[in-house]
């Protein structure tokens, strides 16, 4: 090789080295960080007691009337509804009575309390004591699904009630009695 050329050869070998250093084939890409929209919302839980036909009475107990209670056979009938948006696993149950005899308050898990002729009921699902107004609160351990509703029993003890008398059930729900939290990706 003559002098020229290997003159020649050395340019050629260092501009590329150059290059290489200087300009790496990814040197024109620009990178850009990309963020996915993302949100969060908050969890609700609350029960309510309601009629079988009406709304949930919301931020209020719920109260029954009674005027007369026959050897025991003529409970009332009503619904304890999840007006929160998360399933719930326990609620909280307090009866008080105005005068009249003990209420006891049971669930039927898993189907409505049938009332043919308005006599004791009979539920196809789980029964659940819910508690009495003479117990303080109670907590059952009935899941209600968000959404949805427990059916329930109030029944008077004793023979004969004569008089009118009301009962008040307020239902509380504690965060622990919710279904626990949950991440979702989207």
């Amino acid at each position: 090789m003559t002098g020229r050329n290997r003159r020649a050869g050395v340019v050629v070998v260092v501009t590329a080295a150059l290059l290489a250093v200087v300009a790496p084939a990814w040197g024109g890409v620009k990178a850009k960080a990309t963020h996915a929209a993302q949100s969060a919302t908050s969890a609700k839980w609350g029960a309510a007691g309601s009629t079988n036909n009406g709304s949930p009475s919301i931020g209020s107990p719920f109260t029954m009337s009674w005027t007369i209670n026959l050897l025991g056979v003529n409970p009332q009938f009503f619904k304890v509804v999840n007006t929160g948006t998360i399933d719930l696993t326990a609620e909280t149950y307090t009866t008080t009575i105005s005068g009249g005899p003990k209420i006891t308050l049971t669930a039927c898990v898993g189907d409505d309390w049938s009332t043919l002729l308005g006599l004791g009921g009979s539920c196809s699902g789980t029964t659940v004591g819910l508690g009495d107004s003479s117990s303080g609160a109670t907590t059952a351990s009935v899941p209600i699904p968000a959404g949805s509703y427990v059916s329930v029993k109030a029944s008077a003890s004793g023979l004969l009630s004569l008089g009118s008398y009301t009962t008040t059930i307020n239902v509380r729900v504690s965060r622990g009695q919710a279904r626990a939290a949950t991440t979702t990706n989207s």
